[in-house]
């Protein structure tokens, strides 16, 4: 279903032209045509990274909203015009994979194969993170998720509509905070709980397979503190005041930003 291009809500951000702007509106208007529903708003985002040294600092980002169901992707390039490229490409994919689930009436009972939503899609590509000075970090950004459970399956296929490495969810089953992500490695999708033994939970052959010990229990500076010895982009954790799940993640821009259940009150430094 097409979407007119002035319904196209377009950010621009480190001195993006109105060329590629235009050639953004054409490419997403392109990939709108495979919305199995009504699109009731897109936002695009359109950034050029400063940063000479990055090899990739074009980044393209694209949310939309397909009747209430929000579909996401990123993508990042030399240019602008390839990220825009990669951008409509992962969003027709997306879009394709709504249509298709939404055309199976029948609701499945089993965890799907590992990587099926992933399946024939380009490979991901996430932007380099600015190696801001430790120092001059800050976490900046708090977001909240949705505590209605979701059953394993489902969150799988919200990783996928989303674009995301990871997803920090409820999970109907076990009844604990869990994070459904993607090893750096590049290996079929798993969960981590926040709680509980999770080799127990996990049935044999089922993916995504469960990591074998829970999250642990730290505080936000302790997160951090992980975060920036491991090197890793990520840190799933419990917080020690709440017992509730939480990531600290990197941005883009080099700052942090942190994730924890609605209606949870996280105290994280400035």
């Amino acid at each position: 279903m097409a979407i007119d291009h002035s319904a196209i809500i377009m950010n621009t951000r480190g001195g993006v032209g109105d060329a590629a702007v235009a050639y953004a509106n054409e490419k997403v208007s392109r990939a709108l045509a495979f919305a199995p529903m009504p699109v009731l708003q897109v936002r695009v985002e359109l950034q050029r990274h400063p940063n000479p040294s990055l090899e990739r600092p074009a980044l393209a980002k694209g949310t939309i909203d397909v009747n209430g169901h929000i579909v996401r992707a990123q993508a990042t390039a030399a240019t602008m015009d390839e990220a825009i490229d990669l951008l409509e490409a992962r969003l027709r994919r997306r879009l394709e994979a709504m249509s298709s689930r939404l055309g199976n009436r029948q609701r499945r009972t089993a965890v799907p194969a590992e990587g099926e939503w992933r399946h024939g899609d380009l490979p991901a590509s996430r932007p380099a993170f600015y190696p801001r000075p430790a120092d001059e970090r800050q976490v900046i950004q708090r977001w909240t998720f949705d505590t209605t459970p979701l059953t394993i399956e489902d969150a799988v296929y919200e990783l996928h509509l989303l674009d995301y490495d990871f997803l920090l969810f409820t999970e109907a089953d076990a009844g604990v905070d869990s994070l459904l992500y993607r090893p750096a490695d590049g290996g079929g999708l798993r969960v981590a709980r926040s709680s509980g033994t999770q080799q127990d939970r996990q049935p044999k052959g089922q993916a995504p397979s469960g990591d074998p010990e829970p999250a642990p229990d730290l505080t936000v500076d302790q997160a951090r503190a992980r975060l920036e010895a491991d090197g890793e982009d990520w840190v799933f954790f419990r917080d020690s005041a709440t017992h509730r799940g939480a990531v600290l993640y990197k941005r883009f821009d080099g700052h942090y930003g942190l994730i924890a259940p609605a209606g949870s009150r996280i105290e994280a430094p400035v």
